[in-house]
């Protein structure tokens, strides 16, 4: 085995045991262990500043990881941004497709613009909008 591939593992299995610590496990040590990792000797900060503050932290720390907690937790919320921002593309993708979309707007000349606000392009847009919630876009 190379040094190279020697250091990786030296890395990886730091990172595992870090990774790997549970409940009690937990604790500002992991985080020096991880870093002595790195070898080169920058010193960590080990200054906590106001003591109110820091226990405050520490139970929101925990808080978030108790399971039960009223905290989601960093899955659940990296699911939840992946959701957001999937809904986020779909209603974008529709909003472009409707934009593009010649509709007649009263007193408007049909054109293929954003909806007039002089006539009732705004009301035919939401009706589409709400027409396509749910199916596929299909881009024109």
């Amino acid at each position: 085995m190379s040094d190279l591939e020697s250091e990786v593992e030296r890395l990886r299995a730091a990172i595992r045991r870090h990774r790997d610590s549970r409940a009690d496990d937990r604790c500002w040590m992991d985080d020096e262990e991880l870093y002595a990792a790195l070898g080169d000797a920058v010193p960590c900060d080990r200054r906590v500043g106001d003591k109110l503050a820091m226990l405050q932290n520490c139970a929101r720390f925990i808080e978030r990881r108790c399971e039960g907690g009223y905290w989601p937790s960093y899955v659940e919320l990296e699911a939840e941004i992946k959701r957001l921002e999937e809904t986020a593309e779909k209603y974008y993708q529709a909003m472009q497709h409707l934009r593009a979309q010649k509709l007649p707007h009263g007193r408007c000349e049909p054109r293929e613009a954003r909806a007039c606000t002089r006539c009732n392009a705004a009301d035919d847009l939401e009706a589409l909008v709400n027409a396509y919630k749910g199916r596929p876009i299909v881009p024109a």
